[in-house]
């Protein structure tokens, strides 16, 4: 147990280092969210928290650490939460890429049967800057997880870490369903996603997905989809092929061409509210034609979309 002294010279040493880590937690939220999305993945949760001085000074007190500011990695931390499995492993990628890992765990693999404790994948990863922090002190924690491994993570807290007592055979079954079902629901998600990507009459959807990650490639922006849908349905006449592997064929080189100059314009315009289409994926299909069949493309928009 730490001396209320040593307890007290840790708080106050926390409080002055609060806006170091501050720094810590805003660079690795905009570094991973930027990665992320140039990866092709989109409607990804990025969050960030520096952990206030109360819950530092608490979890001191819980914690028997022989070397209690060392030990305690999650000053900064930052969580990632996907929307389908299968882009865990993308912001897996990213990570390493990005960062300099420090330690990884996949809690999945870790998980003994008869445990019942969080998911997802778990990092600690070395970070450049934080002002008034030693290089040893520079750790941002990230968490990786899906929307459903975060609806456990939060159950399972509340149920367990309240518990005074070792669940029950009968609560454990009940808890050995609930992890089951995490797992059943992100699986089937995917199955399900898969079929429709893959079903025939999809092939708005597939152009549509193709056009997204060519987009967050360029430029790693949040997009409405409602809207990319009425765009592409609106000017479907002058598509040259709704096939995403047909259209691709022309947009490939366009983007290729026209690589520097695109870049530019969604860095300059895409803040400006008076060009909504610029933070669109469809803008990129608008680009495209706008260069191969300007005067359909002209001729259709004055039909269907405000000038």
């Amino acid at each position: 147990m730490l001396a209320d002294t040593e307890l007290e010279d840790l708080r106050t040493r926390y409080v002055a280092a609060v806006p170091g880590y501050q720094q810590i937690v805003d660079h690795v939220v905009k570094q991973l969210a930027s990665a992320v999305g140039h990866r092709g993945v989109n409607l990804v949760t990025i969050d960030g928290r520096v952990k206030d001085t109360s819950s530092f000074v608490k979890k001191l007190m819980r914690k028997d650490y022989a070397s209690p500011w060392a030990e305690m990695r999650d000053k900064a931390g930052v969580r990632v939460t996907t929307v389908y499995a299968a882009d865990v492993a993308i912001v897996d990628v990213a990570i390493a890429n990005e960062f300099e890992v420090l330690y990884r765990e996949d809690k999945r693999e870790q998980l003994a049967p008869d445990h019942f404790d969080y998911i997802g994948l778990h990092f600690e990863i070395a970070v450049p800057i934080g002002d008034g922090l030693s290089k040893d002190d520079r750790v941002c924690e990230v968490q990786v997880r899906t929307e459903t491994e975060t609806a456990w993570a939060n159950a399972s807290h509340d149920l367990l870490y309240k518990a005074p007592v070792e669940p029950g055979p009968e609560i454990k079954r009940g808890l050995h369903r609930l992890l089951a079902l995490v797992e059943l629901f992100d699986l089937e998600v995917t199955r399900t996603r898969e079929a429709i990507m893959s079903h025939t009459t999809y092939k708005e959807g597939r152009l549509l997905l193709g056009l997204e990650q060519a987009f967050l490639d360029l430029v790693a922006h949040r997009s409405d989809p409602e809207l990319s849908r009425h765009v592409i349905d609106a000017l479907r006449p002058v598509i040259p092929s709704l096939d995403w592997d047909e259209y691709r064929r022309l947009l490939d080189p366009f983007i290729t061409d026209n690589r520097p100059k695109l870049v530019r314009i969604y860095a300059d315009y895409l803040a400006d509210d008076r060009n909504p289409l610029i933070s669109q994926p469809e803008s990129l299909l608008v680009f495209e034609r706008i260069e191969h069949d300007r005067f359909r493309l002209a001729e259709r928009w004055a039909q269907v979309l405000p000038a």
